[in-house]
C-alpha cells in the first residue's frame, strides 16, 4: 500500500514512453473511499500534442482514470500511448483543469 504523499510528485510516464508530467493530487470517491483518478500536471511540451492550449504561466491538468496506471515505483505508468488522451481541437477552449478524463477502454 503507497500513502498519498508516496504518489504526489512522482512522474507520469505514458506506455509509450512519454514524460507526460507529475501527479499533482488523487481524485477520491468519498462514498466508497477508492481513488478514482490522478491528477497530472502536464509538462509544457506535451499540450500541444494533446491539442490543449498553452497559457502563458503554469500549464494544464488532466484526470487520468486509476484503470490506466499499470504501476507505481520511481515513477507512475500508464498503459495507453500518449495519443489517447489527446482532445479534438474544438475542445481545448475549455478552463476545466480535470475536464479531460480518460477514454473508455
Amino acid at each position: 500500500m503507497k500513502a498519498v504523499g508516496d504518489i504526489i510528485g512522482k512522474d507520469v510516464i505514458t506506455q509509450d514512453g512519454v514524460d507526460m508530467g507529475e501527479v499533482k493530487d488523487l481524485d477520491v470517491d468519498v462514498g466508497s473511499w477508492r481513488v478514482t483518478g490522478v491528477v497530472v500536471k502536464l509538462n509544457r511540451d506535451v499540450l500541444e500534442r494533446l491539442h490543449m492550449r498553452r497559457p502563458m504561466l503554469g500549464t494544464q491538468e488532466i484526470l487520468v482514470a486509476t484503470a490506466d496506471v499499470t504501476g507505481v515505483s520511481d515513477r507512475v505508468v500508464l498503459s495507453r500511448s500518449l495519443d489517447v488522451y489527446a482532445k479534438a481541437p474544438a475542445d481545448s477552449g475549455g478552463d476545466d483543469p480535470k475536464g479531460s478524463e480518460s477514454p473508455p477502454a
